[in-house]
């Protein structure tokens, strides 16, 4: 090791960062902004769990681009970057197993591109609305007797 050269590198490419600025820009607008948090680059084997270690294997190593998480930690949107170059290799079976992962454990999963980022912002934005308004009726369940 005391031999070993490293250089640090980006964390992302220029069109992920200009990504992640954009769902940073659109986290910042909702109303409740110290709500959700965004991060990069994180392990599934870090948000998910399961008794079978087969299964466990599967989804360790693969990161998610960008993950959506809520004020106690839980992840509430993965989003899968398909940028240039993305299908490479066995990229469509990696973003299967993701996405089939994701599902199973109650976690929206996203797939954004440069044609369409509007409109998966809008759709990002109309789900992180719907899991507020899910989160303040389970905290206050008589405020739908109320209403």
């Amino acid at each position: 090791m005391s031999e070993a050269i490293f250089t640090k590198k980006p964390l992302m490419n220029k069109s992920e960062y200009q990504l992640f600025l954009k769902i940073t820009q659109r986290l910042s607008s909702i109303e409740n902004r110290q709500y959700f948090r965004l991060f990069s680059q994180v392990s599934m084997g870090e948000i998910l769990a399961t008794k079978d270690n087969r299964h466990f294997a599967l989804i360790n190593s693969k990161r998610i681009d960008f993950l959506i998480i809520d004020r106690k930690g839980y992840p509430v949107i993965a989003i899968e970057y398909q940028g240039k170059g993305h299908y490479q290799q066995n990229a469509i079976e990696r973003d299967a197993i993701k996405r089939e992962a994701c599902r199973k454990a109650n976690i929206k999963y996203l797939e954004f591109d440069d044609e369409n980022d509007q409109i998966q912002l809008e759709a990002m934005t109309k789900y992180l609305h719907l899991y507020l308004e899910e989160q303040n009726a389970k905290s206050n369940p008589n405020q739908l007797a109320k209403n």
